[in-house]
């Protein structure tokens, strides 16, 4: 009988990777990670990794299921080319981490895709997908909440022809931010972000289409809030965009290059709970004169709405009253 049961102990696990051979994708439970315990944190970090590492390896998608909620306590590594379908399962974040670090970028060739994944910072991450280095990588159908202060959920440092579509991010404390940026040349789509107090800090030539962001939680994270801060580079274009009751629409820190079509901006003044006197939102916020004047910012075919109280428009269509921005074919509250 001992014999029997030493050889099944033996067998299983080559019977286990003899099938995982025969099949196109990989789960994280094939490795070991449990789901929906607290408890498995550190387990499940490495897991998950050899998981990511043999998906990489191999070739196979890497696949999970709704309802999975798999808590981590250290950062996932993706350094090759890897296809994740993680069919809106959950990757919960037990400690200060970047949850998901990308380095795969190679010159002329595709890192793959990633999506129909759910990340919960949970108050205590540093970032939610951080890639170092990613070049022609598409992350689709990803969820990311509960950012914390000066955190980011999707911070891209390197690398370009990234694509984000259909992505969704919601701060959980003051100061968080959706979207970091400090590269050039890659695209943005149908991403909403909520209580983000900066929805997108832009460095270099990129495209967006599409970004709805608004500042929610009864209007007490508004103070100082931005849809879109630039920093250098550009040119920058945005088309159908959706500022929705920020303190600045945009933020200017450098001379750039701002081309924005069809866009939209509102703001909800039930979130602006506060005297009037209080109340004094900025369309286009220079951080100098000298930017104001070098900039060259083009609107066309757009909503620029305001906050009119008694008669008068509580936004300022600047900061700076001699300024570059260019306006046609549009409507601006005055």
């Amino acid at each position: 009988m001992k014999c029997v049961l030493i050889l099944l102990l033996w067998v299983l696990p080559v019977s286990l990777f003899s099938q995982i051979d025969t099949v196109n994708y990989v789960s994280p439970e094939l490795f070991g990670a449990v789901s929906n315990n607290l408890d498995a944190g550190h387990e499940n970090t490495k897991c998950i990794q050899q998981a990511i590492d043999y998906a990489t390896t191999s070739g196979k998608t890497l696949i999970s299921s709704a309802g999975k909620k798999y808590y981590i306590a250290g950062s996932l590594r993706i350094n090759g080319f890897v296809n994740i379908d993680f069919g809106k399962a959950t990757l919960i974040a037990t400690d200060t981490c970047k949850m998901v670090i990308v380095n795969n970028g190679v010159r002329g060739k595709w890192a793959g895709t990633i999506k129909n994944m759910q990340l919960d910072m949970n108050g205590c991450a540093n970032c939610g997908i951080f890639c170092e280095n990613a070049i022609k990588l598409k992350f689709e159908d990803i969820g990311i909440t509960g950012i914390k202060s000066y955190s980011s959920g999707l911070c891209i440092q390197k690398g370009y022809e990234v694509f984000a579509e259909n992505m969704h991010f919601e701060g959980g404390q003051n100061k968080a931010m959706g979207i970091v940026i400090r590269t050039h040349d890659c695209h943005f789509v149908d991403c909403v972000m909520i209580d983000c107090h900066t929805a997108v800090d832009c460095c270099g030539s990129n495209f967006f289409e599409r970004i709805h962001a608004w500042m929610g939680r009864g209007g007490k994270w508004i103070d100082g809030s931005t849809f879109f801060q630039i920093r250098t580079g550009g040119p920058v274009f945005l088309h159908q965009c959706f500022s929705d009751t920020f303190d600045n629409a945009f933020d200017i820190l450098s001379r750039t290059d701002l081309y924005i079509s069809q866009h939209k901006n509102f703001h909800n003044m039930i979130m602006w709970k506060r005297d009037v006197e209080k109340i004094h939102p900025v369309l286009f916020h220079f951080s100098d004169e000298r930017i104001a004047k070098g900039s060259n910012i083009v609107v066309d075919n757009s909503y620029l709405g305001g906050i009119v109280v008694n008669g008068v428009n509580l936004q300022r269509f600047s900061n700076v009253e001699q300024n570059s921005v260019k306006v046609s074919s549009s409507n601006v509250i005055k």
